[in-house]
């Protein structure tokens, strides 16, 4: 496995873990600043969980690549869907694109596409 791999899935596995575990336990703080999103708090523990899961797949995909791929692929789609909500929500906050580079999920769904792309290229 390359030495790349290994690091981005690092690097992804604890921000993606650190992320899913505020949104799963319900940090107020993360509730605080989400609250302009058209999704309960629910939605947001049960995306937080995806994520915690998630981020051990990945750092299990450093010995299963199959598992590391699954996890690439939900993440990628997760952060996807969660950009297109974010940006839906600020509609009337500016250009779609000022909205899209201020949310993290754009940065780590992209990062989690170049991971995937590196582990299918290996």
């Amino acid at each position: 496995m390359p030495l790349a791999v290994t690091v981005l899935s690092v690097v992804l596995a604890v921000a993606f873990g650190a992320t899913g575990a505020a949104k799963a336990l319900g940090s107020r703080a993360l509730l605080d600043r989400v609250a302009y999103l058209p999704v309960g708090a629910g939605v947001l523990r049960a995306a937080g969980l995806v994520e915690v899961v998630c981020a051990a797949g990945l750092v299990a995909g450093v010995w299963l690549r199959p598992l590391g791929l699954a996890a690439a692929a939900v993440l990628a789609a997760q952060s996807a869907l969660a950009v297109t909500v974010h940006v839906w929500a600020q509609r009337g906050r500016g250009a779609l694109v000022a909205a899209a580079l201020r949310i993290p999920a754009a940065y780590t769904g992209g990062l989690v596409v170049v991971l995937a792309a590196l582990w299918v290229r290996t």
